[in-house]
């Protein structure tokens, strides 16, 4: 035994799991992601000048909190009724269908409404947290570092993106 107090402890770091599929590159879920933002964007700022955001925007204002929370519950509405039925049909929104990838329980099996809505509520919800749910999302993020590439929202729901 060697007694060097600095030397890091040894470990085996292999994630033991019953995969018999490939997980998704984190340069396809990024790319869906992506791809999901643009639909969105395309209905959210038309919805933006409408409501007369952007004239206070360029009057030097900021919308107010109520109507940024407004604005983001009408975006998860609008995610909903966009990718509701291929979420729970298939596993994928647009992004996802593009890039040709899914999400999977950790199991390996299709996601079902109980557990997509636990994965997109933490998702989708905590960015409308006043303060503190941007730093919240960002560790979000990067938890996809990881050696088995999942978000902290994967790893709530139990979720995996996979190769479809």
């Amino acid at each position: 035994m060697e007694d060097n107090n600095f030397k890091a402890p040894d470990a085996e770091l292999v994630v033991e799991t019953n995969q018999q599929y490939r997980l998704a590159s984190r340069w396809r879920r990024l790319f869906a992601s992506i791809a999901d933002s643009i639909v969105m964007m395309v209905l959210i700022i038309p919805l933006m000048f409408i409501t007369g955001a952007f004239d206070d925007i360029m009057a030097g204002g900021e919308p107010s909190l109520i109507y940024n929370l407004v604005l983001g519950l009408v975006g998860v509405i609008i995610f909903v009724a966009i990718n509701g039925h291929f979420l729970i049909s298939s596993g994928q929104t647009v992004g996802k269908k593009l890039l040709n990838i899914r999400i999977v329980t950790d199991q390996g099996k299709h996601a079902d409404f109980g557990v997509l809505v636990a994965r997109y509520a933490f998702y989708l919800g905590v960015p409308l947290i006043p303060v503190i749910g941007g730093i919240i999302n960002l560790v979000n993020i990067l938890f996809i570092f990881n050696s088995t590439k999942q978000c902290l929202h994967d790893k709530i729901a139990g979720t995996y993106v996979i190769d479809n």
